[in-house]
């Protein structure tokens, strides 16, 4: 009994820096505020904002038109201390935000539910308007971030996972020139192709899983603000395993 009440306090205080104070911004039935297992609701965003900023970073997103009545999470990862994970609109409109969640631990797997009923419902909110991000170790954005990617879905858990989406949007209208993803140090997938990217609209660096063994993974990319000329680069450490 006692090995028991111990391992539930061990797997509660991994994520009791993400569950406990939610700062309520307001009276209102749709204001950011604890909701029992999560902090959520419609708040003021006020932060600088970066040159660069990742969004969102999935292993699987289900294509819902739809708002389904239930959405999921799924990220893993050996070592779930200081795992900050939230939601939020791509381009703030209606600024819905949600995070310090309590999630199920599943081996080294951790999932997470939250009904549509209680805010996004009334913010006729789409599925595919939000980003999901699980941090490791810190809660704001960096020049170099490092992520679990996330499996968010609806009705319907994947089948088969073979694509990572990583979004990103600049401070201003730029110039990306292409991407590279590392294991340690050696290169394993180039995209060459550069592109423009806009003031406040997200962009997608993908990359496929399909030969891909289990470990720690970094994206790379550089660009430029074209209003400033300013050069930026962006790197995203994430872990791959399969699901």
């Amino acid at each position: 009994m006692k090995s028991i009440l111990v391992l539930i306090l061990v797997c509660l205080q991994s994520f009791s820096v993400l569950a406990i104070e939610c700062e309520s911004t307001g009276n209102g039935n749709l204001a950011y505020k604890d909701r029992g297992n999560r902090c959520e609701g419609t708040k003021d965003i006020k932060a600088s904002v970066p040159d660069i900023e990742l969004l969102s970073a999935t292993a699987y997103r289900e294509q819902h038109l739809e708002l389904p009545e239930k959405l999921n999470v799924k990220f893993c990862t050996k070592n779930p201390k200081d795992i900050y994970f939230r939601a939020r609109e791509y381009v703030y409109e209606k600024y819905y935000f949600l995070d310090k969640i309590i999630p199920k631990q599943h081996g080294s797997c951790y999932e997470f539910g939250w009904p549509s009923k209680d805010v996004l419902s009334n913010l006729d909110m789409k599925m595919n308007k939000l980003a999901v991000l699980a941090r490791l170790g810190y809660d704001s954005p960096k020049i170099e971030e490092t992520v679990l990617p996330v499996i968010f879905y609806g009705d319907n858990y994947p089948t088969e996972i073979s694509n990572y989406s990583f979004y990103f949007k600049t401070s201003g209208d730029a110039r990306i020139y292409g991407y590279d993803v590392f294991k340690k140090n050696r290169l394993i997938y180039e995209n060459i192709d550069e592109f423009d990217a806009y003031e406040n609209k997200q962009f997608p660096l993908e990359w496929n899983t399909y030969k891909a063994t289990k470990g720690w993974y970094r994206l790379i990319f550089k660009g430029y603000l074209k209003s400033s000329d300013k050069s930026f680069i962006q790197t995203v450490n994430f872990y791959h395993q399969k699901f």
